[in-house]
């Protein structure tokens, strides 16, 4: 249900990993059917944001991870809950509405016990050590070129305070 600009990017990545992409209704409509054996669901909005049907839905999903800033009733649901990091706290990039890479470094650290997003995905593609984004961002460029071409802004005219 990603309304930003990065849905591009993110249905570029499923793309090459494979992966079916679905309508949010349509992933709805599937999860209550009992067609999904796991599902890992991700938020992190200040606001609530989880609605009466999704979690319907999930309660249908044999195996849930829920990542989250805040306790849903999709944590409630869940087999595992991750905290999640707010937008200051991650590194990593987005694809912008010019259909441009953007890099973001994080601001300030997560509370303790949680980490970055990143992680989370560098551990389970089995990658040890630190997450890194321009390190993960140059693997992916070798299977999608797109990756490679890093926006970075103009440059401040001299006079700028």
């Amino acid at each position: 249900k990603e309304k930003c600009p990065n849905r591009r990017g993110i249905e570029m990545i499923l793309d090459q990993a494979g992966g079916n992409r679905l309508k949010f209704a349509e992933f709805l409509e599937a999860a209550k059917a009992g067609k999904f054996s796991a599902a890992w669901i991700a938020g992190g909005y200040i606001n609530p944001w989880v609605e009466e049907d999704l979690t319907a839905a999930a309660e249908k999903i044999g195996f849930s991870i829920v990542q989250d800033l805040f306790e849903t009733g999709l944590s409630a649901a869940a087999q595992i809950v991750l905290p999640a990091c707010a937008w200051a706290e991650r590194e990593g990039s987005f694809m912008n509405a010019a259909g441009l890479i953007q890099p973001f470094e994080w601001a300030i650290n997560p509370p303790e016990g949680a980490r970055r997003d990143g992680q989370y995905l560098y551990e389970i593609a089995g990658f040890t050590g630190l997450y890194n984004a321009d390190r993960v961002r140059e693997l992916m460029a070798e299977q999608m070129p797109a990756f490679s071409e890093v926006y970075a802004p103009p440059a401040e005219p001299a006079h700028a305070h």
